[in-house]
């Protein structure tokens, strides 16, 4: 396999493995062997072997594929838009899901996702007055969309049914971003709490059992005082709990 734009060809030492090549020149070993299929035992090289050293660019970590794509490695002679029309589907949908690869330079030995037709097809999402449809980019989260749009990730997941698990979503899909006035919520009921205890707003990555170990009390005794929450395992950013005092829950 020809060495990339950027890598470099290296003469092995004495002395040298292919751990330590990897460590000096800053990257993953399995993309030291990936660019290097010559190597068939890597616990044996030998002084004066050439190898190819990949640039940092072509060691990228292998990008997240939605369901029915599939993971390509890129051969010599392919390019992003040979890709694409070898696949059927447009090269600005190829590149939009692999974030990794930057102004359509692609390397062989590269893994990228090849995502299917349907997922390069905006679907129509109905949405209220005044709200917007927004396409996926790379790095969204639902949480981080609903804090840039001024509301509730409760409300965006609901005016989304489509999507059916709220922590995976695409670049490239399209999603409704209700206007805030569709988001009026009821004040949540108030939750008693003992004296010495006190209320509690979850935030992102909370979960009640590390919650419990914060404030140094068993976790049963927190769910305890907190009869509202009907399953444990799913709590959501801006409730509301109680923290009883630990003399509580004795």
């Amino acid at each position: 396999m020809p060495c990339p734009p950027g890598g470099i060809l290296y003469t092995v030492r004495a002395g040298d493995t292919i751990i330590g090549i990897a460590s000096r020149f800053g990257i993953p070993v399995d993309c030291l062997l990936r660019f290097n299929p010559q190597i068939t035992d890597p616990n044996n090289i030998f002084p004066g072997q050439t190898i190819c050293i990949p640039p940092q660019a072509a060691c990228a970590p292998t990008p997240t594929c939605p369901p029915g794509g599939i993971l390509y490695t890129v051969r010599p002679g392919d390019t992003i838009f040979g890709i694409a029309s070898r696949f059927g589907i447009p090269a600005d949908c190829l590149l939009r899901f692999n974030p990794q690869v930057t102004d359509s330079t692609i390397f062989p030995g590269q893994v990228l996702c090849i995502p299917p037709a349907s997922a390069c097809v905006p679907t129509p999402v109905p949405c209220p007055p005044g709200g917007i449809l927004y396409t996926v980019r790379a790095g969204d989260t639902l949480f981080n969309i609903a804090n840039r749009f001024g509301i509730p990730l409760d409300c965006l997941i609901r005016f989304n049914p489509q999507i059916t698990n709220p922590n995976l979503i695409f670049p490239g899909q399209v999603i409704c971003i209700p206007p805030a006035s569709a988001c009026v919520v009821t004040p949540p009921p108030q939750v008693p709490c003992p004296p010495g205890g006190i209320l509690y707003t979850i935030r992102s990555g909370d979960t009640l059992f590390n919650i419990a170990n914060r404030y140094g009390i068993p976790l049963d005794c927190l769910i305890r005082f907190n009869p509202q929450i009907p399953n444990p395992n799913v709590i959501s950013p801006g409730q509301v709990i109680c923290i009883p005092p630990a003399s509580a829950c004795r």
